[in-house]
């Protein structure tokens, strides 16, 4: 705990001459601290059967998780939700280790999560490649999508629901609206029905500052 609240750069900084903690220093040495690290175990493995290891990639840190993620399910809900991407930085050997650039930690363990406005984070699931969602995404749906669907869950109908053009499609806010929820999202041209003429980004970029063009689909329950 303390070393989290210091955060040094690097672990040796903490029994270092200048650096150096007491209450560190007094409690173990630099080697025995490096002997903890590379021997923690969340899980004893004979207790894990083989079922629950096909589940997922992160079974030996499982129970972990979770009980971060109980927490965060406690955490009061607001009527506006987005659903995002976040990194968890991690830089050992890992089978799921991901990396963007995009991101302030660019290298880790990818993570959906569901937050409130200011980014309190109320539900969470780490990317595990073929075995995130799996059922949602055996009925049809993308990574993306499933991941909005799953987070969505444990949430109850009148929430909106923010993201970007990562996750958002017709079929996902059709669903989200079907379960009761809004949903707003940024979108590519791509996806939209050919019967959506928008005007070409060259001439739009023409148009004077604040200008915007609005298409209503005609049930009235979706606009772009």
């Amino acid at each position: 705990m303390i070393m989290a609240s210091l955060q040094y750069p690097q672990i040796d900084m903490y029994w270092s001459s200048k650096w150096k903690q007491p209450i560190i220093t007094s409690a173990m040495t630099r080697l025995r601290s490096y002997a903890i690290r590379t021997s923690l175990k969340v899980v004893y493995d004979l207790d894990v059967t083989v079922e629950e290891r096909q589940k997922g990639k992160i079974w030996q840190v499982r129970p972990l998780f979770e009980k971060v993620r109980q927490g965060c399910l406690l955490q009061p809900r607001t009527a506006k939700m987005s659903i995002d991407e976040m990194i968890i930085p991690f830089t050992g050997q890992c089978c799921i280790r991901q990396y963007n650039p995009n991101k302030a930690n660019p290298l880790g363990l990818k993570v959906f999560a569901l937050a409130r406005p200011r980014g309190m984070v109320i539900d969470f699931e780490i990317y595990q490649g073929d075995t995130t969602f799996p059922e949602i995404r055996q009925m049809g749906f993308g990574l993306g999508e499933a991941a909005i669907l799953w987070l969505t869950e444990a949430l109850v109908p009148g929430h909106h629901i923010f993201f970007d053009r990562y996750f958002t499609t017709i079929k996902l806010c059709d669903e989200l609206l079907n379960k009761g929820f809004h949903a707003t999202g940024t979108i590519m041209r791509n996806p939209l029905p050919k019967n959506c003429m928008m005007e070409e980004d060259k001439s739009f970029m023409k148009k004077q500052r604040g200008y915007y063009e609005i298409k209503t689909r005609v049930d009235s329950k979706m606009a772009r």
